[in-house]
């Protein structure tokens, strides 16, 4: 299997299961630990099989702090300070969890593409669509396509 057929498989899997931990985390039946836990664990495997993210002393510190941050900002959706939900500053949210990866690697151009498009995509998707299954499984899968980014 040729490298980029296998990184399109990899971000289409990843991104349909994430949705779908997305959802379950969100919906009244489900566990959020689902989408708390489950989202950011995959797009933490991402990065280091996928992406090759070399794993040294130093890196499991930032795949800590970013994996915190991730968990903790997907749970926010930032009404505390816009007094209702925003899924703009939900989506760049999530993206600047990635930060430490950007301090470390120098790959600034990608955490900046990533959080304004994972940010307007979210946004915007809500603005148009009004179902919370549809609007839930699409912000799941948005976060594991966004990491596309990390390619360029």
């Amino acid at each position: 299997m040729t490298n980029s057929l296998s990184i399109i498989i990899s971000i289409t899997l990843a991104s349909a299961i994430s949705g779908l931990l997305y959802r379950v985390g969100g919906a009244s039946w489900g566990n959020k630990q689902f989408r708390r836990l489950g989202c950011p664990i995959i797009s933490i495997l991402l990065m280091i099989f996928l992406f090759k993210f070399k794993l040294t002393f130093q890196t499991w510190g930032i795949i800590t702090i970013s994996f915190g941050a991730s968990c903790a900002l997907i749970t926010t959706y930032w009404d505390w300070i816009t007094g209702k939900d925003n899924f703009y500053l939900h989506g760049a949210g999530i993206a600047l969890a990635y930060l430490p990866f950007a301090i470390v690697t120098g790959d600034w151009l990608a955490l900046i593409l990533r959080t304004i498009v994972l940010g307007g995509a979210m946004g915007l998707w809500c603005k148009f669509f009004k179902k919370d299954y549809v609007e839930e499984i699409a912000r799941g899968a948005f976060i594991q396509l966004s990491l596309l980014f990390y390619l360029i």
